[in-house]
């Protein structure tokens, strides 16, 4: 059964009648852009905090608009993303 929306309702545990119910976060959530450039060798990991500094000091543009311009990843690394966003979405 695939999830739908960003949490799933389970069963915690039934006692005495009583039904808890917990919030769960979705476990097939893609990796986020960072820990996929980082695992493919594409990115360091200070990389990755430099770019999410930029952006926590309020830069708007997306993760990999950034690392692009900085010169820290080129188009392929992009694509290979959303390569494995496209395939993770599929299944």
């Amino acid at each position: 059964m695939r999830a739908t929306g960003s949490t799933l309702r389970f069963l915690d545990r039934c006692q005495k009648g009583q039904i808890i119910w917990r919030n769960m976060a979705r476990s097939d959530k893609p990796e986020r852009i960072g820990d996929f450039l980082v695992k493919i060798g594409a990115m360091t990991p200070e990389q990755v905090k430099a770019v999410l500094q930029i952006q926590e000091l309020g830069d708007k543009r997306r993760f990999g608009e950034i690392a692009h311009l900085i010169g820290y990843i080129k188009d392929d690394a992009i694509k290979r993303y959303l390569d494995y966003i496209e395939k993770h979405e599929k299944t």
